[in-house]
């Protein structure tokens, strides 16, 4: 049992940070946000789901192993769909295969039209795409050739079945490589010169940078904001609140504590459908701000209901309305921004490094607060602890609006841009 719960938590680690920038890699950049809350609001179907299949087992106890075996089914078909379905994402192929295996990507995913924005949208952003792509077209002596069909080369030629298309591919094939041989050293997404590049602290190459790249000052910005969104969104108190709940349902006379929990499940869920709706019309920031607004007020509601002894009649109640307050607030906006975030603020050669060491401080801080909530509300009492974590939602808020920047209707390369001239 042992040795299964480390092998799911292993598992859990990796989806939860390759799922979010898998979403924001493919998805086209208009609707990006509320692709990837449904990420978020897929994992909240599947907590929704495990919780009504763990409800015989109050009065069934073996029905445990039934249980384990309903929860092999989703990775399972994870699994086959990565595999047999899925493309690698265009960015990654771009960085570290081709511009005509990017392309090929993009059409599967988007479709040709789509496909084509996404090559414009990489080539507007890297200098020496551009000059690859007019040299070609020039070459070719086709005025009217475009990125997609110069990168496809070899795949539309087998639909044209022209021997002289066939030379074009190999010419162009040859033209990536080279493309990618003249660009090992010209940092993505850079239109400052080489002298500048040079100085840029090992940032100046097309290829994924190590681990330690994170620590250069040229992306210090994104680390922080990554780091700091994840750091606060535990400190803020969720899984707190999400292990009390449990007593506090049973204090206002329910009986059964996995009850309780699809209750706020089903809260939770429909935050979670609201949020994917508004962040893509209403922006990351604000709903940011707002999530963490009505966390902080909800706290101190909470707070307030356990320690006011006017209120004490009326606890039990009020810690259910404040209980399902917070989580409602908490999952239309900090629960899956910070996750649809995270990809967006990395550039490409470092994102995914940088989106691991940011769910590494997700997982810390989780791991950090289950361990001492206990221990604090023994000494500070729950209300305490509670208006702790509602200070932290406020100082959270005013971080939101001071540091983090909005994203929507940026595509990924604009939002590296952005950041690289805040450094």
């Amino acid at each position: 049992m042992v040795i299964g719960r480390a092998l799911v938590g292993v598992g859990l680690g990796v989806v939860s940070g390759t799922v979010p920038l898998y979403i924001s890699e493919v998805t086209p950049t208009p609707s990006r946000g509320s692709w990837g809350a449904l990420g978020q609001l897929s994992t909240s179907i599947g907590v929704f789901s495990a919780l009504l299949a763990g409800l015989p087992l109050e009065q069934h106890h073996s029905w445990w192993r039934g249980m384990f075996l309903l929860g092999c089914v989703p990775p399972c078909l994870l699994l086959l769909g990565m595999a047999l379905v899925a493309p690698e994402t265009p960015r990654w192929l771009l960085l570290h295969h081709s511009m005509q295996a990017a392309a090929r990507a993009a059409v599967i995913l988007r479709g040709t039209e789509g496909a084509e924005e996404v090559l414009l949208e990489l080539t507007s952003a890297h200098p020496a795409l551009a000059s690859h792509h007019a040299c070609a077209i020039e070459s070719h002596s086709s005025a009217s050739a475009t990125p997609l069909a110069l990168a496809l080369g070899s795949h539309s030629t087998e639909k044209a079945g022209s021997h002289h298309s066939l030379a074009s591919a190999s010419a162009s094939a040859s033209a990536s490589a080279s493309l990618r041989a003249r660009t090992l050293h010209t940092p993505l997404l850079s239109s400052s010169s080489s002298s500048s590049n040079s100085s840029s602290g090992g940032s100046n190459s097309n290829c994924a940078l190590p681990p330690a790249s994170l620590l250069h000052p040229r992306y210090r910005r994104a680390v922080l904001l990554g780091a700091s969104l994840f750091a606060l969104q535990q400190f803020a108190g969720i899984n707190a609140v999400v292990y009390f709940s449990s007593h506090v349902f049973r204090a206002a006379g329910f009986s059964s504590g996995i009850g309780a929990s699809v209750l706020i499940a089903l809260f939770k869920l429909s935050a979670v459908l609201l949020a994917a709706r508004l962040v893509d019309s209403a922006g990351r920031k604000p709903l940011l701000m707002l999530s963490f607004l009505g966390m902080g007020c909800s706290m101190c509601f909470l707070s307030a209901a356990l320690s006011l002894p006017f209120l004490q009649p009326h606890a039990p109640v009020l810690s259910i309305i404040g209980t399902i307050t917070y989580v409602t607030a908490f999952s239309c906006g900090v629960g899956p921004i910070p996750s649809l975030l995270l990809p967006e603020i990395f550039p490409l050669q470092v994102r995914a490094t940088g989106v691991a060491f940011s769910m590494a401080v997700h997982w810390v801080c989780n791991f950090c607060v289950g361990c001492f909530f206990l221990p604090a509300t023994a000494v500070v009492g729950v209300s305490g602890v509670y208006l702790f974590f509602g200070a932290v939602c406020f100082i959270s808020m005013a971080f939101v609006h001071s540091f983090v920047i909005e994203t929507k209707g940026l595509s990924l390369e604009e939002i590296e841009k952005i950041l690289l001239q805040k450094n």
